[in-house]
């Protein structure tokens, strides 16, 4: 997920940074055997840029961290054929899905207790490799 984010944050456009960052994730993955069209990006072009969006958002003051959640419910369509809901409602800053704020509050009492940013980096590292 952060390989894919990671080329839509460089952002060397004014306008489309989406769409190309679709582009080279579709012909990247062709060159490994997978067999995947545009399609999915089409159909859901505002959810993957939200999605991409969420990945790379911070705003550690108002309890806001980025996930790749929704950037790996949109992949596992893509690539295993589930069938996750992509719904833009659910990647609000205020959605409250547990999963996602539970991990804004367990960051909030790890840094508090270890002492700000350093424990803020522990905390991401023992949420991201449960």
């Amino acid at each position: 997920m952060k390989f894919a984010s990671g080329i839509w944050q460089i952002h060397p456009f004014a306008e489309g940074n989406t769409r190309s960052t679709a582009v080279f994730i579709v012909k990247y993955l062709q060159t490994f055997g997978f067999a995947i069209q545009n399609d999915v990006f089409a159909d859901h072009s505002w959810y993957f840029r939200n999605a991409l969006v969420r990945t790379n958002y911070n705003n550690l003051p108002k309890g806001i961290h980025a996930t790749a959640h929704y950037l790996e419910l949109f992949f596992e369509n893509l690539l295993m054929g589930t069938r996750h809901e992509l719904k833009n409602r659910n990647l609000h800053v205020d959605n409250t899905d547990s999963r996602i704020q539970s991990a804004g509050i367990a960051l909030g009492i790890f840094a508090a207790q270890t002492g700000g940013a350093a424990g803020i980096g522990k905390c991401l590292w023992k949420y991201r490799h449960r």
